[in-house]
């Protein structure tokens, strides 16, 4: 850098610090900012045009600090000053600058300034002016027409001028001078709130809930505020998980391996005893969040196997042939049809419902491994038989046995009452109760069975009216076989190939299936939802 005293003209002694910082060092940045949705102000704000000599009673505020210096070195800035400060001739530009023409507030602590161009020009000089006094705090690029000025403070009075600093290293002498107040901050506001959605299981990639939320201003947690939410029949707390120190907080909740919520979660308010969440003008008085949960849901690792045929994109269809049901329980199991076999897709069963119509007969849904071994299981079908079976016929669905070698099935057959007819669970033995399916509409249908148990202990309901007239029944153990495909449509016993005397003749809506005998509120909690999903 050259010496300030070994040049004479101090234009060039300027001109030249800038030229030498500007061409070796950087390129000038001017800030940029733009005012975030929501930003309050009190009302539209004014800026007011004044001669340096009428500043002071101009002025609508308080003047804030000089604002820090940003592109340029301190020697700079004094050269500068002290051109400023000259009275004479030698350092006066010819050139013809009108000088800061407005003010924008962008926001409570950020003001953009503006002036036109003209030419001749080397650099604009960014000057504050306080209490009558000039400091240089910036520089600006000689094709630039506005500067965002940064760090300044909520509801406070700063005034400013443009100078030029022409080509030959002489400054003008205009004195109009801007002031403008900046916006006034109000504790933040949340702009926006949601809820991951999907399914949520722990042993899987979506082990957490997330909710985020989008504020008008940047955010500062402190301690620990939480936001409770609702899974099943208990509450539990999302905790603040990302986002300090930005307008998008996230609190996340860690899914546990019996949370159970197949119809959403619900979302409270943020619970602000236990923590705050501050922006620049105070704290979030209200927690209040508007989110929809239903779209997240959450089962428990118990869960084996999730069938919804309202989830269209779960379905592998050519025209309204399934060739495959995908599972939804993030499992990645899927029943498909072998070629020939194909159910059908309804998209309206005449009530407005989705649907897979098994009604030609031979149409099989299959698949692998789902539960195996002695282990307690709880089976939930939405159904509607189009028509009930007489004896041993009309399977919906059967958690088959090793269907080549050894399978004796666990099958749930809708055939009409009397004799040894009725719903039943069919394995070995069987257990056939005094109920008549409803062919008119969809029945939300429950079995359960515990682990190492009899037929004759399975539990039935029917849109969650227990079943407990029995017509008759023949003792067989469900653990002495290894339970594990899957045949919606059908039946099979030691073969590959279900056995079309069995063959279902109606519909399937939804079909699930756990590794666990739920409880009496899990139950009711699922039948609930599959009645109001189904509107029946």
């Amino acid at each position: 850098m050259i010496p300030i005293e070994t040049l004479h003209n101090p234009g060039e002694i300027v001109l030249n610090l800038i030229t030498t910082v500007f061409l070796c060092c950087m390129t000038l940045v001017v800030a940029s900012c733009s005012k975030k949705s929501g930003d309050s102000v009190d009302e539209t704000p004014t800026t007011t045009v004044a001669d340096t000599n009428d500043i002071e009673e101009n002025q609508t505020g308080a003047q804030g600090e000089p604002a820090s210096k940003a592109n340029i070195t301190p020697e700079e800035i004094a050269a500068l000053e002290d051109m400023m400060s000259d009275t004479s001739s030698d350092v006066e530009s010819d050139v013809d600058f009108p000088g800061l023409s407005a003010i924008d507030v962008v926001s409570g602590v950020s003001l953009e300034i503006h002036w036109d161009q003209v030419a001749d020009v080397s650099r604009y000089i960014i000057i504050q002016s306080t209490d009558g006094q000039d400091s240089v705090i910036d520089v600006a690029e000689s094709n630039q027409s506005s500067y965002v000025v940064t760090g300044l403070s909520p509801n406070t009075s700063y005034s400013f001028k443009v100078r030029i600093l022409d080509t030959s290293g002489r400054i003008d002498s205009n004195n109009v001078v801007v002031t403008a107040t900046t916006a006034t901050f109000y504790p933040p506001t949340i702009i926006s709130a949601s809820i991951s959605p999907g399914v949520h299981r722990m042993t899987s990639s979506q082990d957490q809930i997330i909710i985020t939320l989008n504020f008008d201003y940047d955010i500062t947690i402190n301690d620990s505020p939480r936001i409770p939410i609702t899974i099943g029949d208990r509450t539990v707390y999302a905790l603040y998980n990302a986002g300090d120190g930005t307008d998008t907080i996230t609190f996340a909740y860690d899914v546990e391996s019996d949370d159970m919520d197949v119809d959403g979660i619900s979302v409270g308010s943020i619970d602000l005893t236990s923590g705050s969440l501050d922006g620049p003008g105070g704290s979030l008085s209200s927690g209040s969040l508007s989110i929809d949960g239903s779209a997240s849901l959450v089962v428990p690792n118990s869960t084996r196997l999730w069938l919804d045929a309202m989830q269209s994109n779960s379905l592998d269809l050519t025209g309204t042939s399934v060739n495959t049901w995908n599972d939804r329980s993030l499992n990645s199991y899927s029943v498909s049809a072998a070629s020939g076999e194909e159910p059908f897709f309804l998209s309206d069963d005449g009530d407005g419902r989705p649907g897979i119509d098994f009604s030609l007969g031979s149409k099989y849904l299959r698949g692998s491994a789902v539960i195996s071994g002695s282990v307690a299981r709880h089976v939930f079908i939405v159904a509607r038989p189009y028509s009930l079976g007489s004896g041993t016929t009309n399977c919906a669905f059967a958690l088959s046995g090793n269907e080549s070698t050894n399978g004796t099935g666990y099958g749930i057959f809708m055939e009409s009452p009397g004799g040894s007819n009725g719903l039943a669970l069919r394995v070995s033995g069987n257990r056939v109760m005094n109920h008549e399916m409803d062919t008119s509409k969809p029945s939300v249908l429950s079995l359960s069975s515990a682990a190492n148990s009899d037929v004759l202990d399975a539990s039935f309901h029917v849109n969650g009216e227990a079943i407990t007239s029995e017509q008759s029944s023949s003792s067989a153990s469900l653990s002495t076989e290894t339970l594990s495909g899957v045949i919606l449509g059908g039946f099979s016993v030691k073969s590959a190939t279900p056995n079309n005397a069995y063959d279902y003749n109606g519909i399937i809506y939804e079909a699930l299936v756990f590794e666990d005998v739920l409880s009496s509120s899990e139950r009711q909690h699922v039948e609930q939802y599959l009645s109001d999903k189904w509107s029946i």
